[in-house]
């Protein structure tokens, strides 16, 4: 994030950034005017990860803690901006530099008390802290993001309701796990089943579905939410890093968006594609060099041997 400029008042430090459109908490809740289609929402959320795997990859270079990785430790969607667009973590109040985990580590130093901080964070436990906490927030918010998608802020309204009722606390808390057995809330199972039986029913009315439709049936898969429950998983060795959940989300993008075109780029026969004239516009050629038969072909054709 760029920062315009910086200045000193006293004791405070003030930076100054552009001035963002919402949070991903309004966008959430229909309290903004940004849109995004289905493909460009997910694309944006692969942003996401992608800084976040930047982040736990840095390490310190000099100071009192060496060989550290940074933890975000407070991801949640009021801390992520939308500017132009484009989604991008912020608020990096609890974030500090931390030496490679060892037995004696607390959890977490300096956790903050809010509900945001309750909702979107993993159960608490004893341990060495480590960058699983920030997936566990993450796969929370892939959870409501594919909430939104599908059934814009009166879905994800009623996924957060449904959290709430689902479990014995008192305070009828909108987190994702029981806070007995620290699984997941049934309700964020049933969610997720809600999301793929309406991606399995819209192939019944592919012609009649608009393009974020025919886009979403392609791209909610049960791989995607395999995935989302690994990273809601209780055990911290089951959930993935951040680059995994990249590489995992950038295929599923990838393959849902080659599906959507009708064609399969990479397997086309371009030979016989083309004497039948069905190579698709937008399809690609293969890597490197053009099939030598459709260069023969091409030669053949100029010099009017054919």
């Amino acid at each position: 994030m760029e920062a315009f400029s910086a200045s000193h008042h006293g004791t405070y430090f003030f930076i100054v950034f552009e001035l963002a459109q919402c949070t991903l908490w309004d966008f959430l809740k229909g309290g903004s005017q940004v849109e995004y289609p289905s493909q460009e929402l997910w694309t944006q959320i692969h942003g996401l990860a992608s800084g976040l795997a930047y982040l736990h990859g840095q390490k310190v270079k000099g100071g009192k803690q060496k060989n550290g990785t940074l933890y975000h430790q407070d991801l949640k969607p009021s801390n992520i901006l939308i500017i132009n667009k484009v989604m991008k973590i912020a608020d990096f109040g609890l974030s500090d530099y931390k030496p490679y985990p060892r037995m004696s580590d607390s959890n977490l130093v300096g956790d903050s008390k809010h509900e945001g901080a309750k909702v979107y964070a993993p159960p608490s436990r004893a341990g060495p802290l480590s960058d699983k906490y920030d997936i566990y927030s993450l796969g929370t918010i892939l959870s409501e993001i594919a909430s939104y998608d599908v059934g814009k802020e009166t879905q994800v309204e009623r996924y957060r309701e449904n959290r709430r009722k689902d479990g014995k606390e008192s305070e009828g808390s909108m987190q994702f796990y029981d806070p007995t057995t620290f699984e997941l809330k049934p309700s964020v199972r049933v969610e997720h089943s809600n999301i793929l039986e309406a991606a399995e029913k819209s192939k019944d009315f592919d012609l009649e579905a608009t393009l974020d439709r025919r886009w979403q049936k392609n791209f909610y898969q049960k791989s995607l939410f395999d995935l989302i429950a690994q990273m809601l998983h209780v055990k911290e060795s089951i959930r993935p890093s951040a680059t995994e959940v990249v590489t995992k989300l950038k295929s599923r993008i990838h393959e849902a968006s080659r599906a959507l075109r009708g064609s399969e780029p990479y397997n086309i026969d371009i030979w016989d594609s083309t004497v039948k004239g069905t190579v698709p516009v937008n399809a690609e050629a293969p890597d490197k060099a053009m099939d030598c038969r459709l260069y023969v072909f091409l030669l053949y054709f100029y010099f009017g041997l054919f």
